[in-house]
């Protein structure tokens, strides 16, 4: 996982409840994290480790090792997937910095009361949402596109009479 990442660690089990838990990292328990599910969010290196879950339904304990987590701490200044975009941007940006991202800088063009979008829309397991604002606080969606079609092009229309910024996410499709 890299670092700033998010990850949800799962337990699944069989038999007669009501189970209670308790997760372990490193042996060492996390306070608080007594659910089927442990979220770790925006992940550093202190997270690295081994994780498990102590599951109890009051007659019998069983610890259950779920996973391992490495944490790679990618440097800020350099561009480890070579796209031309460093680490620190890809990051601010919610984009993957192990894997190139240049297909998916927008190209904008505007004209008197319309904004033109061209992307690639390569991968299968994305989906590209374009939304506008004027004040860079409240963020309507005028378009979500599904990946896997390639070259997309959106037409936009807007008020000229007011700013407006535009600015497409990526999501993996859940």
């Amino acid at each position: 996982m890299g670092e700033g990442s998010s990850i949800a660690l799962e337990v699944d089990i069989d038999g007669v409840g009501p189970f209670s838990y308790q997760w372990m990292q490193n042996d060492t328990s996390i306070l608080s994290s007594v659910e089927r599910t442990l979220d770790l969010d925006n992940l550093d290196g202190s997270d690295a480790g081994d994780y498990s879950v102590i599951v109890d339904n009051g007659k019998t304990s069983e610890a259950v090792l779920i996973a391992t987590v490495s944490i790679e701490i990618l440097p800020p200044d350099e561009d480890l997937d070579k796209d031309g975009i460093t680490n620190i941007v890809e990051s601010a940006f919610g984009m993957d910095s192990t894997l190139s991202d240049s297909e998916l800088i927008p190209r904008f063009s505007f004209s008197e009361n319309t904004a033109e979008v061209e992307f690639e829309a390569l991968r299968d397991d994305l989906l590209y949402v374009i939304s506008s604002s004027q004040d860079l606080i409240e963020w309507v969606i005028e378009e979500s596109i599904e990946g896997g079609g390639g070259l997309q092009r959106s037409i936009l229309n807007y008020n000229s009479d007011a700013s407006r910024f535009f600015k497409l996410q990526v999501n993996t499709v859940e």
